[in-house]
């Protein structure tokens, strides 16, 4: 890396937590966002669901947009950062629901 370029990608890394409302129910997100060798990837967790990691197939950060899916789930995620937090959709089964992320750590 030259000096004074940053990773874009630093601005998303980290441990990020959401609530999803749907179906009547509210579950807690738990997104952790990694890098690996300068590539982004994670994990997706529901604590009121269980417990354990779901791993992420595909992560992308780009113009300050963050996007993930998760194969063995049938889900995606789309979120813009804005004011420090990512505000997006969560898709699944051929619904889309609202899903705001704030950061609770930095990694």
């Amino acid at each position: 890396m030259l000096f004074g370029q940053s990773n874009p990608n630093s601005k998303v890394i980290g441990i990020w937590d959401g609530k999803l409302e749907a179906g009547g129910a509210t579950f807690r997100l738990v997104v952790h966002v990694r890098n690996e060798e300068g590539k982004l990837n994670g994990a997706m967790e529901s604590p009121d669901q269980g417990p354990g990691e779901i791993k992420v197939d595909a992560m992308k950060f780009e113009d300050n947009n963050l996007t993930f899916t998760i194969n063995a789930i049938g889900g995606s995620y789309e979120g813009t950062l804005k004011d420090g937090q990512l505000e997006g959709k969560w898709s699944q089964s051929g619904q889309s629901f609202d899903l705001n992320l704030k950061m609770r750590d930095k990694s």
